[in-house]
């Protein structure tokens, strides 16, 4: 079967002139695609699905106009990253792959060396100076700076010009020779040229040293010469320049490369220009003017910051934004809109779209995969089209266990979980009592109760959808931002709930519940030997009692409810089964 894929697949890319698809893919890691399943169509297991990897960069010379008026070929059915080619060029990596600035330091400040000789530059000691006396009094020549900052002007005595600048050079000198010879005296003075100093360059560069040049250089000039900051290492936005280990200018070259606004510092000899390291990183690619990853100063910040530097184009409507919160694989689709509103963390990849691909959807892929981990397909796609372009290692995935996590089945989940533990509230709050006894202990009731929902309304549900039927995976329609999730392979079973020690037990073959449980120390106290849930890989829920533990299963065991002394206990079991069954957790009172 996966000869006949193959097969098909090269036809249909050799007639767009697209290369091999499935070369391509082994190119960026060996392994097997996901087997198809039995209720595949023959016809659609000879034909790629219409999807791409939601990171793939826009073909060359395609402009989103031109992917709104034409269906997509097979030539981005699966145009995920290529690993890196050690001959290739530093300009062939897709642009969101590289730092924002990056093409700043090519040689192009080295080959503008400055002469020093700019009307701002301060005079110095070391600088020479050109005097020209005529009329009364004649002189020509070439002084040096002292020490103190005089030059000595003969017949006219020393001229103090350090500290100042070459502008003012000529005022200050005919100042000077004008309260000696008052009249018939002309005097023209230039700057000759300045004293060379060495600035030691530092931090995250490619070649830290002592280069020399003229006090007035830009400090882009300095870096140049080090070989420019380190793509993946180096910040953009932390340059310090340091006089004697203190720092007396900061710069932002971000400031520099959006607005052209940069420190203009005059280097004195022994100075030092350190580059800091990179602080956090946002990508941001798709429909924007300038893709590249985006370093930020804080670990935190609002989408707007992002879209200020990215410019999206005008079309551009929504967002995708993949990255890590909490440990745990986070992904969203938002307008644009409210993505400015959002919060960017380091680490995220924000991808800009238009109305122009309205007709796909985002489907994300977790577990035991290789290759992407989030594509792009066709509204109105099933199960089957992604599931043929999955590669996977089958020593350590189990496809027979894949299973969905549905945002609108989440929803669905918290909103019943949430009516029942209002209602369960509510009869708690308004219980009546017939004796005073009685209402006392409604009262203490009524408390355990909020308690209890006050840290149950703080669960959040799977959305788990579950595919398992007996000819494999249901093969059901996606919906936007669904989550197909790939378990591994395990050799253990999860035990959890009232036990006395939860934890993994090593799966044995022909073992019971009950011999899993004793393994995790037993029962609880409070332990409902009757209720025992087993959750399957795939996401069933089943009575433990009455199936055969296989690998991988999840035992759950459930607290007992004392329905004679809780007036209220049926509802709260009830809550309880529907919280372990949607967010796969055992809440107690």
């Amino acid at each position: 079967m996966r000869a006949l894929l193959l097969g098909a697949a090269c036809a249909l890319l050799a007639c767009l002139g697209a290369g091999d698809l499935r070369a391509q893919s082994n190119d960026y890691n060996k392994g097997t695609y996901f087997p198809a399943p039995p209720w595949l169509p023959s016809a659609n297991r000879d034909q790629p699905a219409q999807t791409e990897p939601a990171n793939a960069a826009e073909p060359p010379g395609q402009s989103t106009t031109d992917k709104r008026t034409s269906p997509p070929s097979g030539s981005d059915l699966m145009n995920q990253p290529r690993p890196p080619d050690k001959n290739a060029q530093e300009t062939a990596m897709p642009p969101e792959t590289r730092p924002f600035g990056v093409n700043l330091f090519q040689g192009q400040f080295v080959a503008q060396q400055e002469a020093g000789l700019n009307p701002n530059y301060v005079i110095a000691p070391g600088d020479r100076v050109l005097v020209n006396l005529w009329g009364a009094q004649q002189f020509t020549g070439q002084l040096i700076v002292d020490a103190p900052g005089n030059i000595f002007i003969p017949e006219v005595g020393p001229v103090h010009v350090a500290g100042v600048s070459n502008r003012e050079l000529n005022q200050v000198v005919a100042a000077k020779v004008s309260s000696v010879f008052s009249r018939n005296v002309m005097v023209y003075t230039s700057l000759a040229t300045a004293q060379p100093v060495g600035i030691l360059v530092s931090g995250f560069v490619a070649r830290p040293g002592r280069y020399a040049g003229v006090p007035s250089a830009s400090m882009l000039y300095y870096i140049d010469r080090a070989g420019g900051i380190l793509d993946e290492q180096g910040s953009f936005r932390d340059i310090r320049i340091l006089r004697h280990g203190t720092p007396i200018v900061t710069a932002d070259l971000y400031d520099f490369m959006l607005e052209g606004k940069l420190p203009a510092p005059q280097f004195v000899d022994g100075d030092t220009i350190f580059v800091g390291r990179k602080k956090y990183m946002v990508s941001a690619s798709g429909d924007v003017q300038n893709p590249a990853v985006f370093e930020f100063k804080e670990e935190a910040v609002s989408g707007e910051q992002l879209i200020k530097l990215a410019a999206p184009g005008v079309a551009v409507t929504n967002v995708a934004v993949s990255g890590i919160r909490k440990g745990e694989p986070y992904r969203s689709y938002m307008s644009l809109g409210e993505f400015g509103r959002s919060t960017v963390r380091n680490g995220d990849s924000a991808r800009f779209m238009s109305d122009g691909r309205s007709d796909r959807i985002f489907v994300n892929i977790e577990g035991q995969l290789r290759g992407p981990s989030v594509l792009a397909v066709r509204l109105g796609a099933k199960l089957s089209d992604v599931l043929n372009l999955i590669e996977v290692d089958p020593s350590r995935a189990n496809t027979a266990a894949v299973f969905l996590r549905r945002r609108s089945v989440a929803e669905a989940q918290k909103k019943a979980i949430e009516d029942s533990l209002f209602r369960l509230q509510k009869s708690a709050l308004t219980a009546r009592a017939a004796s005073d006894g009685v209402a006392q202990i409604r009262q203490g009731e009524a408390k355990l109760i909020t308690e209890f929902v006050a840290r149950a309304t703080k669960i959040r549900p799977e959305g788990r959808v579950v595919l398992a039927t007996q000819n494999g995976p249901a093969d059901i329609a996606l919906e936007p931002d669904d989550v197909i999730v790939i378990p591994r392979k395990s050799d253990v079973v999860q035990v959890s709930g009232e036990v006395v020690l939860p934890h993994d037990v090593v799966y044995q073959p022909g073992g019971d519940v009950s011999r899993y449980v004793e393994m995790a120390g037993g029962f609880s106290e409070r332990a409902d030997r009757n209720h025992i849930l087993l959750i399957r890989q795939g996401g069933e829920v089943l009575d433990a009692s009455r199936v055969s533990i296989k690998p991988g299963d999840y035992i759950m065991v459930l607290p007992e409810i004392d329905v004679k002394s809780f007036q209220l206990g049926k509802e709260l079991a009830q809550v309880l089964y529907q919280i372990a069954v949607s967010a796969a957790v055992v809440l107690n009172l």
